[in-house]
């Protein structure tokens, strides 16, 4: 299970601005094969959140 939390990024002219953050389990980053600081593309959908790596950098790897 993981906890959506609710973090207060800044402030700008007295308006709160927040992000948020979702923490996924180490064991279920490295049976995606996924590491720090990587690129994930989301999508949302009926069922909920989708999310994947993001292909932009592959296919910059690819170019070289």
């Amino acid at each position: 299970m993981v906890k959506l939390q609710k973090h207060l990024a800044y402030t700008y002219k007295d308006k709160k601005h927040y992000k948020h953050v979702i923490t996924i389990p180490d064991s279920v980053l490295n049976e995606l094969g996924w590491t720090n600081g990587e690129d994930l593309e989301i999508n949302a959908t009926a069922k909920g959140l989708v999310f994947s790596k993001s292909k932009k950098k592959d296919k910059m790897q690819n170019a070289k």
